[in-house]
């Protein structure tokens, strides 16, 4: 081992700049597999933990206007649970997590904690469809109304090392359920995995809540199956079960449409009101490329590195051969210093994951980073390096030791055809891959900036928004007038959801002139549209007087309007339509516009809390920031205990494009990484051209060459290879971003400049590495030059 130290010591020493490139690059290039890795793995693996979940389904409907959903209502599921001795047992959940305020009282001190959590409310069968794993209280909790199972994560955050069993909980925020405000838990199970379906949230007890309603369209419906090869025959025997029972499927508007496996629900994509966690199986499958081109990347710069020192290490190698040397054990040393560097790499590639992940990288992804949690990627990377090693090393040691001493000496392979050819098949791949990669993420920016600065339909400046507690809810009269009265505030407004914070709203079924119409509906008071910039097309804005009117009032846009033939003045049941509005865009730009309406009235059961949130207006010129520290002290004014998050609209419509916009960075800081590896591969490149052609140099130097003509010389060939493998990437590149901007139905124009950028970055980044490392051979003495042959 000791001559493999001393030679590898002894090349770092004499090339300081190019070792150290090359050990970063790779180390860069471990690092990066080994993160994609990690998410690929959590994408590809989702609900593998779930017990039994090739066994479990969700059965999804055909809704009325908005084609497949995972929604239904509770009667049409409970009959469906009927209709086949094959369904063990069926569960239903809640469409939306609803978010929860929450008062902790501790039983010895009397204190009281605070906390904002998720709810899933779901009927008590949920655990008989999903294997809860129960650490305390019994899996049948939600039996009882009162009773909440938790996850261990958040028992321990509520009650410490204590026993959570038992202990009293108190929310006004589930009393569409129930109206008693105080809870007990009644179980504690391990929490699941964070790639599951199910999520670590509360599950409380559904009650009798659309139990009898045949039109209400609120769960989400899982089924477990003792044969999962019957799926198919299910929504065939719910037919001929409802015939039996003699009641007409067509009477609503919906109906069963889908048996969707439970692994499946991961990669689902365009159904609404759909609140598993997402991903894309294409943008999976161009992660999981990319983390191998850049090893392959990294795995060509070694090679050629490798090569590069050759002629230089020819002589010493001639040597040992001639002191008795075989050229088994100088192929073998060669492999081993290549794959000791290899290995030195994926160590140092263990220190960069560590400060990227203690640096913010884990917000980019949804999988833990922690290397605890990934013993077996670690080891495998291990071995990929001391492969990528050996057979970095063995290509070079086989050719420097394949020739007899004398035609070693002169390093002819280096300047064989099948060697010039080779080292530029390499080195092409590389480019291809750099220009692809940043020709992608350039394009991603663009569909990210336009996200924020397209028109939305809605003016979007100087707009405040909060959410409201339970004790700020019910004093709205005095909270506008304090809000009204900070300087600098224009208006405020209230609603039931927020604009553009995602794509999944409340729908709404009604009949108009004899036909079924579907629109989105969101609840909202009286000056929605002015403190919302938006101007009616017809009609008007709300009044005060509309949020206490019998029947209520609405406001459609105008895709509905032209839709369903509405006009204002019209009747849609009780409501009035009083108003008529542009198309906003109240989803994000992955959906198209749909029909849409604010409503509001007393059939809205305005007078039961249902605003969630405020948006709030600033006066042109006032200072933003300060408003928003006087709106946040009149909300704890309200509700102390309470953490309001006071937040422009822009935070909102970031958060709404968080998996975006992490995917952006991430592609992009990828193609950074290919780049900086594949001109550390030029610059290999370099170093092992400038060694050959020395002599060259110096008698082009003797015949009168300047320095500027032999770096342009040399500048010339690494550009003609570069335009070629730019023609080669830009198809390539058009297709992948093509077919990533189809998940958008606005997106960003396929710019023609993207690609001369691409092209003019990757250029200028080669140019001045091949003319900074030519720059010493070019203006060496001719004559020490000549004396290298």
């Amino acid at each position: 081992m000791n001559p493999i130290i001393r030679n590898f010591w002894s090349i770092f020493r004499r090339f300081r700049l190019a070792m150290t490139l090359n050990v970063l690059g790779m180390a860069i290039a471990f690092a990066a597999f080994m993160v994609i890795m990690m998410q690929w793995h959590y994408d590809v693996t989702f609900d593998d933990a779930t017990p039994h979940g090739d066994c479990i389904f969700r059965v999804e409907s055909e809704l009325t206007g908005l084609g497949s959903t995972p929604v239904v209502s509770r009667p049409y599921a409970e009959s469906f649970i009927q209709s086949s001795a094959h369904i063990e047992s069926g569960c239903l959940l809640y469409a939306m997590d609803i978010p929860l305020f929450l008062t902790v009282r501790d039983e010895l001190s009397g204190q009281e904690s605070y906390f904002n959590e998720l709810c899933n409310p779901a009927t008590p069968s949920l655990t008989r469809v999903f294997d809860f794993e129960m650490l305390e209280g019994s899996a049948d909790a939600l039996e009882v109304e009162n009773q909440l199972l938790i996850p261990e994560s958040l028992a321990r955050k509520w009650f410490g090392n204590q026993s959570a069993l038992g202990k009293r909980v108190e929310t006004e925020d589930l009393q569409l359920f129930r109206e008693d405000k105080a809870y007990i838990v009644g179980g504690v199970y391990r929490d699941f995995p964070k790639n599951s379906t199910l999520q670590n949230v509360v599950y409380a007890s559904v009650g009798d809540f659309a139990k009898n309603e045949w039109g209400e369209v609120s769960y989400s419906f899982f089924v477990r199956l003792d044969d999962p090869s019957v799926a198919s025959d299910l929504l065939d025997n719910f037919k001929v079960y409802a015939q039996r029972l003699d009641f007409d499927l067509n009477e609503y508007p919906f109906s069963f449409n889908y048996i969707r496996p439970l692994k499946d629900l991961h990669w689902v994509e365009g159904l609404n009101f759909d609140s598993v966690p997402k991903a894309s199986r294409q943008t999976s499958y161009l992660l999981f490329t990319i983390a191998w081109v850049i090893i392959f990347i990294a795995a060509i710069n070694f090679t050629n590195f490798s090569t590069a020192l050759a002629p230089i290490r020819m002589r010493s190698i001639n040597t040992q051969r001639v002191l008795g040397s075989t050229v088994g054990h100088l192929r073998w040393q060669l492999a081993a210093e290549a794959m000791l560097v290899s290995f030195l790499a994926f160590l140092l590639s263990i220190l960069f994951l560590y400060v990227a992940k203690e640096n913010g990288l884990e917000r980019l992804v949804t999988t833990d980073l922690a290397l605890s949690g990934h013993i077996d990627l670690l080891l495998a990377t291990a071995i990929v390096s001391l492969v990528l090693g050996a057979a970095a090393g063995l290509y070079p040691a086989y050719y420097m030791t394949s020739f007899q001493p004398a035609l070693v000496l002169k390093g002819s392979f280096g300047l064989s055809a099948t060697g010039r050819r080779l080292r530029a098949v390499l080195m092409g791949f590389q480019y291809v891959a750099s220009f692809a990669l940043i020709i992608a993420a350039l394009f991603m920016m663009l569909q990210n900036r336009y996200t924020h600065t397209a028109s939305l339909g809605y003016d979007k400046e100087l707009l405040l928004v909060t959410d409201l507690s339970p004790k700020a809810k019910q004093a709205l009269s005095t909270l506008t007038n304090q809000l009204k009265g900070v300087a600098g505030v224009e208006n405020v407004a209230y609603i039931d959801q927020l604009l553009s914070d995602g794509d999944d709203f409340r729908h709404n079924t009604r009949t108009f002139k004899g036909e079924l119409i579907n629109y989105d509906k969101l609840v909202a008071s009286a000056g929605i549209l002015d403190v919302l910039g938006i101007r009616p097309v017809e009609g008007r804005d709300f009044r005060k007087g509309d949020e206490q009117s019998k029947g209520g009032t609405m406001i459609f846009n105008q895709l509905a309007a032209k839709q369903y033939g509405i006009q204002v003045g019209d009747k849609i049941g009780e409501f009035e339509v009083v108003g008529i509005i542009p198309d906003i865009k109240y989803t994000s730009f992955r959906q198209a516009v749909s029909p849409m309406a604010f409503t509001t009235g007393e059939l809205e059961h305005v007078d039961e809390d249902i605003y969630d949130y405020a948006y709030i207006r600033v006066a042109p010129g006032a200072d933003l920031y300060a408003v928003r520290q006087q709106v946040q002290d009149i909300l704890h004014g309200f509700d102390s205990s309470y953490a309001f998050n006071v937040r422009v609209i822009n935070q909102v419509i970031d958060a709404a494009y968080q998996d975006e916009q992490s995917l952006t960075t991430l592609i992009a800081l990828f193609s950074f990484l290919a780049v900086f590896i594949s001109i550390v591969g030029v610059f290999g490149l370099v170093v092992f051209d400038s060694e050959y052609k020395r002599k060259e140099i110096g008698i082009r130097k003797v015949m009168g060459a300047t320095t500027g003509e032999i770096l342009v010389m040399f500048n010339k060939v690494y550009l003609r290879m570069m335009s070629v493998c730019f023609i080669l990437a830009a198809p390539l590149a058009w297709y992948g971003v093509h077919r990533w901007l189809e998940n958008f139905s606005y997106k960003t124009p396929m710019y023609w400049w993207v690609y001369l950028a691409a092209l003019a970055v990757v250029g200028l980044i080669t140019v001045a590495t091949v003319t900074y490392q030519n720059w010493k051979a070019a203006n060496a003495n001719p004559v020490e030059s000549l004396k290298t042959e």
